[in-house]
Parts: structure tokens; sequence; C-alpha cells
């Protein structure tokens, strides 16, 4: 019952109008096909296609017609900033693909080996977007990580904090952003959700910043994140911090930006987000 509340709390929350009543009945046959199993094709607002699966972790999108809506909408919005998306951490891809239709190209990075398989045939599902995706980490260095795979396309796999070395299960490849993302691929929106590794991404990223190639940032602050040091590494290359409030607004307040268990964005100083 509470499961059930909580699911059709969302479709409130993440709709509107007649898409509450629509993706409630969507939320219904969800759960139906949930006991079914299997997977089946989806089709996204933007016009993606992608291979679901009931019983993986991003089955929301079967009563939400935007995943992680203000973020998605307001990047949707700003996107006349760069010609390339890139996804640190994509998974199985959902959330480049609700932005298929705004982006020249989208170069995409998932470190774990089967969630990997799923990416690169939601890539292939929709031929008309130049998609590349990498089965590699990003980090502050070439090499090799631990990582901890938790199977079933988890959103949570990750490189181990310093309690959880014993739990890694599998070793991946890793990779920098500045080498990998060139000078040809012109200036980029770059969205990082890496479970708390985000300053050894930007470490691995000074070129980037430094030539201000990334026009708008997003990543997932953790209570693992070490703001304080984020902080510094981005304004050191002039970035400035922001949030979007509840109603989609740009919000510079400092209480806000603090709190744990959020989305922050940042551009250079050269773009002001009203």
């Amino acid at each position: 019952m509470r499961a059930a509340l909580s699911i059709f709390s969302t479709v409130w929350t993440e709709n509107q109008g007649l898409d509450r009543l629509s993706y409630a009945l969507n939320a219904v046959l969800w759960q139906i096909r949930k006991r079914i199993r299997g997977s089946f094709l989806k089709t996204l607002p933007s016009g993606a296609t992608l291979k679901v699966y009931p019983n993986s972790v991003y089955s929301g999108i079967f009563y939400s017609k935007w995943f992680e809506r203000r973020e998605i909408l307001f990047i949707r919005k700003h996107a006349v900033l760069a010609g390339t998306f890139v996804d640190v951490g994509a998974n199985v891809g959902l959330y480049s693909a609700y932005l298929f239709d705004k982006f020249d190209r989208f170069i995409l990075f998932e470190p774990s080996p089967s969630t990997f398989r799923t990416l690169t045939e939601n890539c292939a599902l929709n031929p008309g977007t130049d998609c590349r995706p990498l089965n590699l980490a990003v980090a502050d260095a070439p090499g090799m990580l631990d990582f901890i795979d938790l199977g079933g396309l988890s959103s949570t796999s990750r490189v181990p904090g310093r309690n959880e070395i014993d739990e890694a299960n599998a070793s991946v490849f890793v990779t920098t952003l500045d080498a990998e993302i060139h000078l040809e691929d012109g200036p980029i929106v770059l969205k990082v959700d890496v479970e708390g590794l985000e300053e050894r991404v930007f470490q691995g990223a000074v070129r980037l910043f430094a030539d201000r190639q990334v026009r708008l940032l997003i990543f997932e602050r953790l209570e693992r994140t070490n703001l304080e040091r984020v902080e510094a590494l981005l304004y050191g290359f002039g970035y400035r911090l922001f949030v979007l409030t509840a109603d989609g607004r740009v919000s510079y307040e400092r209480a806000l930006i603090e709190k744990p268990e959020i989305n922050l964005f940042a551009v250079p100083p050269d773009i002001l987000m009203q």
C-alpha cells in the first residue's frame, strides 16, 4: 500500500493536467508488466525510443512524462548553448534520451558492462541520433579502478568509497574528459552522475573548464560529495553554482546550494542564468 501511494504521489507531482490521469494509468500497467517481467519499447516525449525493463530502477518512466522534470526541461530550454551533450554515468541512456531532439551529438560514458549493453541497444534504437556510447569510467587519470557493480541496471553502481573497498566486485577501465572530449566537439553541456566521484571527474577536465568549453554543467551532489573542494575547483575557473527551485527558477542562494542530495548547476562567467 505504501509503495502504491508513493508511486501515485510521483505521478501527481511529476505531471500536470490530463497527464496525471494518463500516467496514473501507465503506473497501473507498469505494475502488471512488472509482474510479467520481460522488456518492451517505450517512446519518450522527445521522440526517442528506449528498451524498457519493468523491474529496473529507471522504471519510473512508465508513469512520469519527464524523468527529473525540472532539470530536463531546464536543459532543453538552454540547449542552444552547445551542440554536444556529454553524459558521465549515463546508465541506460534515459537522461540523454529525453534530449535526443535537442543536441547534435551525444557522448555517453557508462562503466558497468551489463548496463552498457542496454545503453548500446538504446543508442541503436535511435539511428537518427549521433550517439557515441563508451564503456569507460571517468576520473582524474587513465587506468583501472575497483568498481561496485550492483547489476540489474542499477543507477548506484560506483567506484567504492573509503569504507566500501571490500564491496568491490569488478574492475573498470578509466579515462578523463580532457582525453575524450576534443575541441572539434565544440561547446558542451556536461551532466555528471557518479555517486560521489565528481571531484575526480572535474580534476580530469581542467582543460575543458579552462577553455570554457563546458557551457552548462549539472551534477548530483550527495552526502559523500566534498562540496567545498568541488566548489573551489569550479570557482578557480570562474564557474558559478546555482540550483533550481521547486518551480524551476534559478537560485544562487547559499542555503539551497549547500543542501545534500540535490542537483547542482554551474556556468562560466560569461553566462548569467536568471
